[in-house]
């Protein structure tokens, strides 16, 4: 298994999902977590964290276990700079080293071992690195079930460990969050993990600082996956000497420059439709199942495809997804199916392990609709016919 893959089949398993006895953190009658919860809601990230991080993925292949691992060192403020600095890498004895430096503007990254150096402008809205690890960590408890809550001690702090239980009829979605160094990334996914199957997360811990509701430590398992985040040494210093933030590239290196997807949120789609050059419709509103609800509208760019798509996401609570979207070009990996004509317009239907895809082209808009295992072949072909009316 190549290392990308490697990094994007644990990355898709752990952002999908990601003992003592409880005592002490609620009373009869309460929620289990529910103060936690409210408590996380409440915290403002501190001003500055510096720690230790590290990282292993253990993945059951059919050739054996295969793990990977990497030591970080991390600086990291509230105003959105921070550097990180890998100390070791991974465990089949090759440096592995590299530094990532935002300054506020750009992010460089440099490989250590090569000498290369690559940059692009930050993407985070004006959003730091320690406000996405803390809304990620309420976004858990917004989508699972909490198990229990334990008081506890980690890295010599007093904690909560809070055990989630995923639904375990929640498989792989349709897009997964990829971590490039500072920025996190929603990215459709255009073809299936076949590694991964139908994957499931059997429970995911973390341990809470009781002071702060930083997350110390995070740990996910399923059957075939071991995946832990882990900081050690954390210290919240505001004294950081800025000089720490600034990154000059080597005389020698001719930085490249990386482009990345540009993503939109909108509230409904006619705010969607307005924005980009090609025509955005709602499905016909009697072909939605029912309790499948809008979720959200989001638009993305793919400079180096020169294209725009728009996704309609609707669900059924955080278990069942259906996708419709539209585009002014054709996506990089096609559907693989059979063909069928909806409406007198050729298109191609295909199966996966996770639901059925469904893809046209008509008056130069590029379609794709993708609903779970769930739905019936029907109920796509349904909403189709209703978008070309």
């Amino acid at each position: 298994m190549t290392r990308s893959r490697f990094i994007i089949l644990f990355t898709a398993i752990a952002l999908l999902v990601l003992t003592a006895g409880c005592i002490g953190l609620t009373d009869d009658g309460d929620d289990p977590g529910e103060r936690v919860q409210q408590e996380l809601a409440e915290t403002e990230p501190p001003e500055a964290l510096s720690a230790t991080v590290e990282t292993s993925t253990t993945i059951e292949t059919a050739n054996g276990s295969e793990t990977q691992s990497t030591t970080e060192s991390v600086w990291l403020r509230n105003d959105g700079t921070s550097r990180t600095e890998a100390v070791s890498g991974e465990t089949d004895g090759s440096d592995g080293g590299y530094v990532v430096v935002n300054d506020g503007d750009e992010v460089w990254h440099q490989d250590n071992e090569t000498g290369s150096v690559t940059s692009y402008e930050t993407q985070t809205s004006n959003q730091s690195r320690l406000e996405r690890i803390y809304e990620e960590q309420e976004r858990y408890f917004e989508r699972f079930d909490v198990q229990s809550v334990d008081e506890t001690t980690i890295d010599d702090r007093d904690a909560h460990r809070v055990v989630f239980e995923p639904p375990q009829n929640e498989t792989l979605e349709r897009s997964i969050d990829i971590m490039v160094e500072e920025t996190t990334y929603r990215i459709p996914l255009e073809t299936s993990l076949e590694d991964a199957g139908d994957e499931h997360a059997e429970e995911i811990e973390i341990w809470f600082d009781e002071e702060t509701l930083f997350p110390l430590q995070y740990e996910m398992n399923s059957e075939s996956t071991e995946f832990a985040v882990s900081y050690e040494d954390v210290s919240f210093d505001e004294s950081f000497e800025d000089e720490l933030f600034e990154f000059e590239p080597p005389a020698d290196s001719e930085p490249e420059g990386i482009t990345f997807p540009e993503f939109n949120e909108y509230d409904v789609v006619e705010d969607a439709d307005s924005a980009v050059d090609f025509d955005v419709r709602e499905p016909g509103p009697e072909t939605i199942p029912t309790d499948f609800e809008l979720d959200s509208v989001q638009g993305v760019t793919y400079p180096d495809e020169d294209r725009t798509q728009v996704t309609q996401t609707y669900r059924v609570g955080s278990e069942r997804s259906l996708l419709v979207a539209v585009g002014d070009g054709p996506r990089e990996i096609p559907v693989d199916g059979s063909s069928i004509t909806i409406s007198d317009v050729n298109a191609t239907i295909g199966e996966t392990d996770h639901g059925t895809e469904l893809e046209w082209k008509h008056e130069g808009n590029y379609y794709h609709l993708f609903g779970d295992a769930e739905l019936e072949e029907q109920t796509l072909l349904e909403i189709a016919e209703s978008l070309l009316r």
